[in-house]
């Protein structure tokens, strides 16, 4: 705690002087501090192990310690910084993926020599839950299923479908490491199976470019503002408790609701988040282009390239979060789609191609609508529902039981007792 105090002067460059009171969260591992400096609004700290950071690239840390004014200036904020503590992936878990994928790009090696294997979704995005299980995507090297249409080609799909086949062939041979092992021949087809040592579920894709490219762009948000993945994680909580997180079943996917959380944030004023097309474009076309080279992304963090400053917006998490429920609340949907892309609401007109579906969410890199499952009034009725009462229900209790979320003590880190008891 004295050394975040200490950071947190060298960072403030002793504007205020006075004294600042420690206020240590009781969290499983005691990683996380509100450090309260007379008489300014209290700042958030977390202290990391020293090999932390190289244990969970998900964690954006500066010099050991990873901070941020206004997170926190009231009891519902800090109750939901200590939710995101709870449910968040935890390093020791991250641990076990990664080594998972280095295990697996071994075998995988045997068969195809100089392929790069990727960790993707939630696991790698910034967005990672405790529950989050283990999505994998395999790039082949000078295929041609690198770049093309693949998912929509019949060619390309039999040739996924033939690479797989070969992958459970090896994983079949290392039967005491894996399980329920099979080919689902989907859309995008994966191979799915059991890891008994880390136990995650695993789904394997073939030559998914996009897919590395969306969870790289949903970590590069993450670290333009440290409240980004603190809300992103709870709203994702928050939206499969009411049964509207599930592409499925014609709501929304995942990827969709932090997609319109971006746009939330964009809107706000000032702005959370900036508008990373316009501001960074060299960086986006380096890292988010359609013929952009993804295969090094495993020893390389792209958000690294983004020299976001700190935004001007200082609203804490709880005024944040209801603002969210809100906008989405009172969004109008028929007439307007949501582009982070362009950093505005654009006129349905505009995308003919979305027609079909009730909601539209421009994808920032490749234009097509990320809320394309829902297309039943049914499911319309009940996301905008649960939004609603969502809203309503914060404006006369600011605690996370108004939107059905528990806090769990032992939801931390499960699987490895801390080691600061």
């Amino acid at each position: 705690a004295a050394a975040a105090a200490a950071f947190l002067r060298e960072t403030q460059k002793k504007d205020e002087g006075g004294p600042i009171f420690i206020n240590v969260l009781d969290f499983d591992e005691d990683e996380i501090c509100i450090i309260e400096k007379a008489p300014s609004k209290p700042a958030v700290v977390e202290l990391l192990d020293d090999d932390d950071d190289d244990k969970n690239p998900g964690m954006f840390v500066s010099g050991g310690v990873r901070w941020s004014e206004d997170l926190v200036d009231d009891e519902f904020s800090a109750e939901i910084l200590t939710y995101w503590h709870e449910v968040r992936q935890s390093p020791h878990r991250m641990t076990k993926k990664l080594d998972l994928r280095a295990g697996l790009l071994h075998l995988i090696h045997e068969e195809y020599p100089g392929a790069s294997l990727h960790l993707v979704g939630s696991s790698q995005n910034g967005f990672d839950r405790l529950t989050s299980d283990v999505d994998l995507c395999l790039l082949m090297r000078d295929h041609t299923m690198a770049h093309g249409d693949w998912a929509g080609s019949k060619r390309m799909k039999a040739e996924a479908m033939k690479i797989l086949s070969r992958i459970r062939k090896v994983l079949y041979r290392r039967a005491k490491y894996f399980g329920r092992i099979e080919v689902i021949p989907a859309r995008v087809p994966i191979l799915r199976f059991y890891d008994s040592y880390g136990q995650f579920e695993v789904d394997l894709n073939v030559g998914n470019h996009v897919g590395i490219q969306n969870t790289h762009f949903l970590r590069v948000y993450a670290a333009a503002d440290p409240r980004v993945p603190i809300l992103g994680i709870l709203v994702k909580q928050w939206a499969k408790l009411h049964h509207v997180n599930n592409a499925a079943d014609g709501t929304l996917s995942s990827y969709a609701l932090i997609v319109m959380l971006i746009r939330y944030l964009q809107a706000c004023k000032p702005p959370v988040v900036p508008c990373i097309h316009r501001d960074f474009p060299k960086q986006c076309t380096r890292w988010f282009h359609k013929t952009a080279d993804v295969s090094h992304l495993t020893k390389t963090d792209c958000a690294d390239d983004f020299d976001f400053k700190p935004s001007a917006n200082c609203q804490s998490l709880a005024d944040l979060l209801h603002g969210f429920f809100q906008f989405i609340a009172n969004y109008n949907f028929r007439c307007d789609c949501m582009s982070v892309r362009l950093a505005k609401d654009v006129s349905r007109d505009e995308f003919p191609a979305f027609s079909s579906s009730l909601v539209c969410v421009e994808d920032p890199l490749d234009g097509n609508n990320v809320a394309r499952a829902v297309r039943e009034k049914g499911n319309m009725k009940a996301i905008r529902g649960a939004f609603i009462r969502a809203s309503e229900s914060l404006k006369h209790s600011r605690e996370l039981s108004a939107l059905g979320l528990k806090r769990s003590r032992t939801a931390g880190n499960p699987s490895k007792p801390s080691s600061r008891h």
